[in-house]
């Protein structure tokens, strides 16, 4: 077969099969529409979340109870680290350039 005869048979079949041309052509719009719009909300989301959490601002640290990842002296990884009011006085008490400490639950 040849090319010209297969573009030939193509439009043929494109004119003689209306409805199921027009539903692949739907279908597969819809899906890159569909894809496209997830993908640009699910950046927007995750600009927006980039942007929210800069404007806690730059000198700030967050810390909070967890696992440890790394035997220490003889102590298995995995102990869990908790966060006692005693720590958070020693914290301020012990690391200089700390302007203000908030615990919170």
């Amino acid at each position: 077969m040849s090319l010209r005869a297969f573009f030939r048979q193509l439009g043929r079949d494109l004119v003689t099969q209306k409805l199921r041309t027009f539903l692949t052509v739907f279908g597969i719009t819809w899906g890159t529409v569909a894809v496209s719009l997830l993908l640009a909300f699910g950046l927007g989301l995750q600009r927006a979340q980039t942007r929210s959490m800069a404007g806690l601002g730059d000198r700030i640290v967050i810390a909070w109870p967890s696992r440890t990842s790394r035997p220490w002296k003889g102590v298995d990884r995995g102990r869990r680290i908790l966060m006692r009011d005693e720590d958070i006085v020693f914290l301020e008490r012990s690391v200089p350039g700390i302007a203000a400490i908030s615990p919170e639950i």
